[in-house]
């Protein structure tokens, strides 16, 4: 399995290397190759793994998977995906942050070991019992783009066509889901550099 772990935080990598490194051990062959992240080397991958924390990182990954064929494991901190349960949407499969290391590297296991793709070319994640869902919807993407972009909520309730409670309540939904406590840490949320690095 040729993997490619993009992050700008050493303790994740670290993690997610362990994590492969006793796969491989308890394999006794090698279980992965590591590849740099650069153009060339995301068209031979198999598996791209992504540490997920602001509004960022998600809108990034979806360019990203529209892009790239392979399987990428978003390690959210979302509480959406919290431990024991995974979802997906297309080629992405969320993770939650706070799973265990011997959950982690099973998953990793089930990945290498799978044929997770059906004959549409997509991966079938029900095999590894995932289910459909995201940590962000479209539609709440689509207000805070509005939102980072100056707009008022009563512009984006406008221009959305959408009631303004209506738009509160999405924002007081992202708030409860990344659990943000207050306008700072939603503004923070929404603004924050990648956690990986961009091509």
């Amino acid at each position: 399995m040729k993997v490619i772990i993009n992050s700008k935080d050493i303790w994740f990598r670290l993690g997610v290397e362990y994590c492969l490194q006793q796969i491989s051990s308890e394999c006794h062959e090698p279980a992965y190759v590591e590849l740099a992240y650069t153009n060339h080397s995301i068209q031979q991958a198999d598996l791209i793994i992504l540490p997920l924390h602001g509004y960022q990182d998600y809108k990034h990954l979806y360019a990203l998977s529209q892009l790239f064929k392979g399987i990428i494991l978003g390690v959210s901190t979302s509480r959406s995906s919290r431990p024991g349960r995974l979802i997906y949407r297309g080629n992405i499969l969320w993770v939650s942050s706070r799973e265990s290391t011997a959950n982690i590297q099973k998953l990793l296991l089930d990945i290498k070991h799978r044929q997770l793709y059906d004959h549409g070319g997509q991966p079938d994640f029900s095999l590894i019992k995932a289910k459909g869902g995201a940590p962000l919807s479209e539609r709440e993407m689509m207000i805070i783009d509005h939102v980072v972009a100056g707009m008022s909520v009563n512009v984006v309730a406008r221009v959305l066509g959408l009631r303004v409670k209506t738009i509160y309540a999405h924002l007081d939904k992202i708030k409860a889901n990344f659990n943000l406590k207050g306008g700072s840490h939603l503004h923070r949320f929404m603004i924050s550099p990648l956690s990986y690095h961009l091509l």
